[in-house]
């Protein structure tokens, strides 16, 4: 597959060829048998390709300097614009029917003419910047001015029908055309900015375009062979402009829209090539260098490491060997251990074009150089034949008695020798050496008699001798030097160091005289105190103490002149006035130096006294809590807690209030004035009086006033507190269950008394107090149900006990009635079963409420239906019982008493008022009288009671019953009268 497409890619133009002809064949067959279709055809591409490249152009502005490419996008936008209209005013379109075939002529010369100058200019803006909305706005004025002169009918007449073109217009194309040549022979000259691709497919275009304007000047009918064979040149032109821009920039980006970057890239890389080469030098020298130096200025002279190359000067010993040479023609090298030359004048052409070309003579050369010259003593030489069959002769170059190198005389032959040609002859053949070329070099070699071979080899001996004696007197100079340097480097740097030392030691160093005097401080000391260096020097040791801890720090200086050294702790005052604590530890250096080495340590004995607070407040808070869990009331807790506040909190006075956000009161719980505590009465007082303070309490927060005299308005407990001489208060709820329970309040004299630990404390302390008092008040409340339940008891033992014998009594004067048959003993029986269950009744009601107080409607109200309900009549009698709002409850004694009253008094109209009747009404009214009295009316709608009743001369169970009850147990008074019925009046006084 991959094969595939790069065979695909490759021969992609042969292949879409036969396409393209195609494509062409068939526009050509529409243009000659319908020509409106087929100029709509060519125009309609020729706008698309240049619609493309705008949109390629104008969308890679921010990723491609290549302003060619921005400035023909944006150009060849407004030409498609152009040309767009041309094609709708085109003869036959019928768009614009009021104008002929001028209107589109007239378009398409400015059209022409818009492109030729664009292309013209373009190369221009190859190593420029285009402003893209600059060009834009110029070539809309362009193109509106141009519109709006053509179908204004002012543009100049460009084909007159049956005439054929003007001469303005025949004369418009030769200019186009001259314009696409100039634009041709401008980017011809500015051939190399340009992508190969992109230059090569634009000079066609432009070629196609000229050929297109030359067919336009000689047609005659806008439909004939010329006009169709110019629109194909513009076809075309417009294919190669696509292949030029759009596909270009489209499969090939970087080459098309980055050349220029390409090109600067490419500069760039043989730029960054050639300044490695030359950075890798400059690094091979460095490095050089920095083993010399390192070797010559290390401490213990360390030499070992220098090659040779690093010892002598290369330079000048090249420079005096290449003089000698040419002065006495004789051939000299130095070379090190390894073989390198450093050092070279005069070698023959059979070693350098020869020997020391081919890899085999090569490493023979290097052996005669490494190992044939290895071993000859200091201030000798050595004559040796090399492994190439030449004389060379070798002298060492030893520098602190180290070998390090070679100095070399050669090649030659003594003038004395026969030279063995036929061995040359073989080794060019070996090494395919040209032999006519080699045996000529051969000849080159010198011949030179013995004498003059020692005597000018002792020469270089002693040269050498130099070297190695002047190389080892520099480096030893060097190192003697460097010593010398860096005894004096060392001295400074030890001094700096222990200024340095002294300078950035975290504490502060003073250095006084016998007099206190400060005569040396580091910056820690001037940090420290705030004061600058020269204002210390001024200073004495008691002018940072403060005044009333004088004593002390005149005791460490006394100390310090008597032992010679001082530790302690002592106060002393910055210069804007704080005051802070330093460790001192001072030693004396002399009978008039003193040094001291001091620490701030004024956040560590914060840190001691918060820490020592911190326990005393956890200790005293324990006090509190173990007062508290020991403490048996609320106001035993409150006193016990105000008591031990004092110590964690100086107050002026406390207090612990309750409060009940129902009916918006409270009421002081425990207060502590001057030490000894005292209980206000329990009275409560409105809230409204609290001001402030109960709006803090309702709200749940803290109030903290530091200052009762900046307040603008104050509540009366506020008046009272400045009364008192307060001038600051914390108030902090009691929360319990995220309700307020009461209040801790402390009042102190000064103004900012109270500090954010204080406040911390207190809400601390009112956490605690809210639960125990609570728990408290639960306890107290549970020791009352108590009692209250053993009194309920004891008063329901003796509220049994009366009624039982009250039943007794009752049954006393039923058995002293005289019975004459059995329904009067039916009837007695009745009437106490009545009496006992009215009180059954009451017992009831008295059990459901725990034998709390009743109310006295609800009494009356069941008792006469617990009345009624015995009887045939219970569904015709109606009772009603009025009772004012106001009426206080009932007790349980009384409301047994009024219950065998209503029972017995209903029982009678029952059996007197109603009888033989088959509706009855029952009334009972109670009312308030003055003299703290109630009156109870109980009325029936019957005939009334008897006479005899009235005036006291019948005498029964049931008005003994009533009558006894009522004055006797009740303490009142019974009137019996008739009004619409028989009326009872019960006055009696008013029960609590």
């Amino acid at each position: 597959m991959s094969n595939h497409r790069q065979f695909v890619d490759a021969n992609r133009d042969w292949i879409l060829l036969p396409l393209g002809l195609a494509a062409l064949a068939g526009l050509i067959f529409i243009g000659l048998s319908n020509y409106l279709l087929f100029h709509a055809l060519a125009e309609g591409f020729c706008i698309a390709v240049a619609c493309a490249a705008f949109v390629l152009a104008w969308n890679t502005f921010k990723f491609t300097d290549n302003g060619y490419l921005r400035f023909l996008g944006i150009a060849f936008f407004f030409v498609a614009g152009l040309d767009f209209f041309h094609m709708l005013a085109y003869k036959g379109m019928g768009i614009f029917p009021t104008y002929d075939a001028n209107l589109p002529t007239q378009l398409w010369i400015a059209a022409r003419a818009t492109q030729s100058l664009s292309l013209l200019v373009a190369p221009a803006f190859l190593k420029r910047r285009v402003n893209r909305h600059a060009a834009a706005v110029i070539y809309t004025a362009i193109s509106v001015t141009v519109l709006g002169l053509a179908f204004g009918r002012l543009f100049p007449d460009c084909y007159v029908e049956g005439e054929g073109l003007t001469p303005f217009k025949i004369v418009s194309e030769y200019i186009v055309s001259l314009l696409l040549v100039g634009a041709i022979l401008h980017m011809v000259y500015r051939r190399t900015a340009f992508n190969a691709e992109t230059f090569r497919w634009m000079a066609v275009a432009l070629s196609f375009t000229i050929l297109s304007e030359l067919a336009f000047t000689i047609y005659i009918h806008v439909y004939d062979v010329l006009n169709v064979a110019g629109h194909i040149f513009k076809v075309l032109a417009f294919y190669f402009i696509y292949r030029a821009i759009v596909e270009t920039g489209l499969r090939k980006p970087y080459a098309a829209l980055f050349w220029d970057v390409q090109q600067r890239n490419e500069q760039l890389e043989r730029e960054i090539d050639a300044r490695k080469r030359a950075e890798d030098a400059l690094r091979e020298s460095e490095s050089r260098v920095r083993r010399t130096l390192q070797s010559v200025l290390s401490p213990v002279g360390n030499l070992d490491r220098l090659e040779l190359r690093d010892i002598i000067d290369v330079e000048a010993i090249q420079s005096l060997v290449d003089d000698f040479y040419a002065l006495t023609q004789t051939g000299i090298a130095i070379l090190d251990l390894e073989g390198n030359v450093l050092v070279a004048a005069g070698w023959q052409d059979i070693c350098t074009q020869f020997h020391r070309v081919h890899p085999e003579t090569l490493r023979h050369c290097i052996e005669s150089d490494t190992q044939l010259s290895s071993g000859v003593p200091p201030g000798s030489y050595k004559l040796y034949k090399c492994k190439n069959n030449m004389w060379d002769m070798a002298t060492p170059i030893v520098v602190g008695g180290r070998h390090v190198g070679n100095l070399f005389l050669g090649q030659f032959f003594f003038d004395d020798e026969v030279v063995d040609t036929d061995v040359f002859r073989q080794q060019a053949r070996t090494c395919g050496f040209d032999e006519v070329a080699y045996l000529a070099a051969l000849d080159r070699v010198p011949r030179w008699p013995r004498e003059r071979v020692e005597t000018v080899f002792r020469y270089y001996m002693k040269f050498a001798t130099m070297i190695s004696q002047l190389s080892h007197s520099n480096l030893s100079l060097a190192q003697a030097l460097s010593d010398r340097d860096r005894l004096l480097v060392a001295h400074r740097e030890s001094e700096q160091k222990f200024r340095s030392y002294v300078e950035s030691a975290p504490y502060g160093i003073f250095v006084a005289d016998q007099d206190g005097r400060y005569v040396e401080v580091n910056d820690a000391a001037c940090q420290s105190t705030g004061y600058a260096r020269d204002e210390l020097l001024g200073m004495q040791i008691a002018h940072l103490i403060p005044p009333d801890h004088l004593d002390a720090g005149e005791w460490h200086f006394r100390t310090l002149l008597e032992r010679g050294v001082s530790v302690g702790e002592v106060p002393f005052v910055t210069k804007d006035g704080r005051l802070r604590w330093w460790s001192v530890n001072a030693v004396r250096l002399s009978d008039t130096r003193f040094l001291a080495y001091t620490e701030d340590v004024t956040e560590r004995r914060w840190a001691e006294e918060a820490l020592r607070q911190t326990t005393e407040r956890l200790r005293i808070q324990h006090e509190i809590d173990t007062a508290i869990l020991s403490a048996r009331s609320a106001e035993e807790i409150a006193h016990t807690t105000l008591h031990h506040l004092r110590d964690l909190v100086p107050y002026l006075v406390a207090s612990i209030s309750e409060v009940d956000l129902v009916q918006q009161r409270g009421r002081d719980i425990a207060v502590l004035t001057d030490g000894s505590h005292r209980v206000r009465p329990a009275m409560w007082y409105s809230l409204s009086m609290a001001g402030h303070l109960a709006e803090s309490i309702r709200q749940g927060q803290t109030r903290l006033v530091q200052d009762i005299a900046t307040l603008p308005d104050l509540s009366p407990l506020e008046r009272s507190l400045a009364a008192r001489g307060g001038r600051a208060y914390v108030n902090v709820p009691m929360m319990a269950q995220d309700a307020p329970v009461g209040a801790l309040s402390l009042v102190a004299r000064e103004p900012h008394f109270f500090r954010p630990e204080h406040v911390e404390v207190l809400e601390e302390v009112a956490d605690s107090l809210a639960v125990a008092m609570q728990q408290a008040r639960l306890l107290e409340q549970t020791q009352q149900d108590a009692e209250t339940k053993a009194l309920l008891l004891r008063e329901v033992n003796h509220r049994v006990l009366n009624n039982l014998t009250m039943i007794l009594s009752i049954l006393d004067m039923e058995r002293g009635r005289p019975l004459e048959d059995q329904r009067d003993f039916h009837a007695a029986l009745q009437d106490v079963r009545s009496c006992i269950e009215g009180i059954t009744t009451v017992h009831r009601m008295l059990s459901s409420t725990q034998w709390s107080p009743l109310e006295l409607g609800e009494v009356a109200r069941q008792v006469a239906r617990a009345a009624l309900s015995s009887s045939p009549m219970q569904h015709h009698v109606d009772v009603t019982v009025d009772v004012p709002g106001d009426l206080p409850p009932v007790s349980a004694k009384d409301a047994v008493a009024l219950a065998l009253v209503i029972n017995e008094l209903t029982t009678n109209s029952l059996k007197y008022a109603f009888a033989g009747r088959a509706h009855g009404q029952i009334r009972i009214r109670i009312a308030r009288l003055e003299g703290r009295k109630v009156q109870v009316l109980f009325c029936d709608d019957g005939p009334g009671l008897p006479d005899d009743v009235l005036q006291g001369e019948r005498h029964n169970v049931g008005l003994w019953l009533v009558r006894a009850n009522i004055t006797h147990t009740l303490g009142g008074e019974v009137a019996l009268y008739n009004d619409g019925g028989a009326v009872v009046a019960m006055t009696f006084p008013y029960f609590t």
